[in-house]
């Protein structure tokens, strides 16, 4: 066995974020937690985070759990985490109108794979946000014809960019979000991000004191690495 000696070094952002979704949502993956996107064995997903909107029983859908249109974050506004440029605005995939159905999902993407690039089979329609200074957001699984931006355009923090869908890989409605050193390539690392719009990290919180779910929750937390997060 060779040892090796190396060192670690604290990324320090360049920008200020925000998170891109509003109200009570939860977030899973990041830097930590066993269902993070490390599994995806690709660099530029290492701390990349799915976000779902949640009721005050942390439940992110109304009552059917395999259908898109019953989740919270589904068709909801979508905000630029930071100024920047727009590199990539790809559209044109469908939603799938179900969730958690494996089956279908395999399907669907067997018949779309002779259609649609690798990259929007997998993030369904995204954008790619150059920020400056090698940092670069990616927003996935965006709603058919909801981008609101185009290649090129300038925007501000906080402006509308798209809604939430069920696009590409997802299997249920979210946002899927990633910091990177480039505009994605083979050779992109995922960054990790702080958001700064974040009012709370919610446990305690009295958004979720009341909840019938909170002891599981609390444990789930624990065990995963899901983040429950209050915006301002």
């Amino acid at each position: 066995m060779v040892a090796h000696n190396f060192s670690v070094t604290e990324y320090v952002l360049k920008r200020q974020y925000s998170l891109p979704l509003k109200g009570f949502v939860a977030g899973a993956g990041g830097v930590n937690g066993i269902i993070s996107h490390r599994w995806a064995n690709s660099s530029e997903n290492e701390f990349a985070t799915d976000f779902h909107i949640l009721d005050k029983n942390l439940k992110p859908y109304a009552n059917d759990p395999f259908k898109a249109s019953e989740y919270y974050c589904y068709g909801v506004d979508i905000y630029s985490p930071a100024e920047g440029t727009v590199v990539e605005a790809v559209d044109g995939i469908p939603d799938h109108p179900f969730a958690f159905n494996d089956k279908e999902l395999q399907k669907l993407t067997t018949e779309q794979k002779g259609n649609f690039p690798l990259k929007q089979i997998i993030y369904g329609n995204y954008l790619i946000i150059d920020h400056g200074d090698s940092e670069y957001s990616l927003l996935g699984h965006l709603q058919k014809e909801s981008i609101k931006v185009k290649k090129g355009e300038k925007i501000k923090r906080g402006q509308v960019i798209a809604k939430c869908g069920n696009t590409g890989g997802s299997d249920a409605p979210h946002l899927h979000y990633q910091l990177m050193n480039n505009s994605y390539n083979a050779e992109a690392i995922g960054l990790p991000v702080k958001f700064e719009n974040v009012e709370s990290a919610l446990l305690g919180d009295e958004v979720i004191k009341g909840s019938d779910n909170f002891n599981w929750y609390k444990e789930l937390l624990k065990d995963t690495g899901i983040l429950l997060l209050k915006t301002k």
